[in-house]
C-alpha cells in the first residue's frame, strides 16, 4: 500500500516546497495539490456540499506552478493533482472537455515540448465515483482514484471496474486503484483498503505547515515498513 499526501495548496496554507520536502523525509509515496484554478465569480448553482463555497476553492495556486517548485525540493517522491471536493495524475482539462462534449468539440493535432521524463508516460487517473466514471477509466485511463467521501461500498465499486475492464478485453490489473483525500484513518482502515487491492491512499494533510508537520509524523506511522 502506497501513501501520498494531499495540500490544498492555497496561498495561506504550507508553501509546496517545503510541506513536499516534509512528506518525502517521512517516506511518502506522493505529494498532490489541488487544481482548482479558475473559480467563477457568480455561480448559477449551489455548491454540493451546502452554501457558502469553501475559502479553499478560489485560494488554490497553479497546480503546475506548485509542483514545479516541489520538483526542486525533492528528489525521489512522485507529484500529482486532483481535485479533492468534488475528483489523478493530470487529465488534460482540454481532454476532459472533449469526453464531455465530444460530439460538439474537435482539438487539432498540437505540438507539446518538452515530454515528460517518465516513460511511456505518467499515468492517467480517472476519479469519478459513478458507474460511468469507471466506464471512462475502463476506455481512457491507466487507474481509478475515486474521492473517499463519494464512494458508498468501495468492494462493489471494484468489482464493478474489474467487470468492465474485463468485458472491454483490458487486463484489471492493468487499472490502478486509489483513494483519494481521504482523512488521516485508523490503521485498521489502511489496512482494510489495502485488502481490497487499493493500490494508494492519499491523505489530507492540514493547510498550515505548523499544523501539518506534526500531522505527517502521525500518518507515516501508518506506512508498512519498507
Amino acid at each position: 500500500m502506497n501513501l501520498g499526501i494531499f495540500s490544498s495548496n492555497v496561498e495561506y496554507g504550507a508553501r509546496p516546497d517545503e510541506l513536499a520536502r516534509a512528506t518525502e523525509e517521512r517516506g511518502f509515496e506522493s505529494f498532490w495539490v489541488g487544481e482548482h484554478t479558475h473559480i467563477p465569480a457568480g455561480r448559477q448553482t449551489p455548491y454540493p456540499g451546502g452554501e457558502p463555497l469553501p475559502k479553499p476553492y478560489y485560494h488554490m495556486a497553479d497546480p503546475f506552478v506548485s509542483l514545479m517548485a516541489a520538483a526542486a525540493a525533492t528528489t525521489t517522491i512522485k507529484l500529482g493533482t486532483g481535485t479533492p471536493f468534488d475528483r489523478r495524475w493530470r487529465v488534460l482539462r482540454e481532454r476532459v472537455l472533449a469526453m464531455t462534449v465530444g460530439e460538439f468539440v474537435n482539438f487539432d493535432r498540437a505540438i507539446s515540448y518538452p515530454k515528460p521524463a517518465q516513460t511511456p508516460h505518467p499515468p492517467i487517473l480517472f476519479g469519478g465515483a459513478t458507474a460511468q466514471g469507471r466506464a471512462r477509466v475502463v476506455e481512457y485511463c491507466d487507474g481509478w482514484i475515486p474521492i473517499d467521501v463519494l464512494l458508498d461500498d468501495l468492494p462493489a465499486a471494484i468489482a464493478d471496474l474489474r467487470r468492465r475492464a474485463e468485458a472491454a478485453g483490458r487486463r484489471p490489473d492493468d487499472l490502478s486503484v486509489s483513494v483519494f483525500a481521504f482523512q488521516p484513518p485508523a490503521p485498521d482502515a489502511v489496512k482494510r483498503m489495502q485488502d481490497m487491492g487499493v493500490e494508494r491512499v492519499t491523505l489530507v494533510a492540514p493547510r498550515r505547515l505548523a499544523d501539518a508537520l506534526p500531522c505527517l509524523d502521525h500518518m507515516a506511522r501508518l506506512q508498512a515498513p519498507r
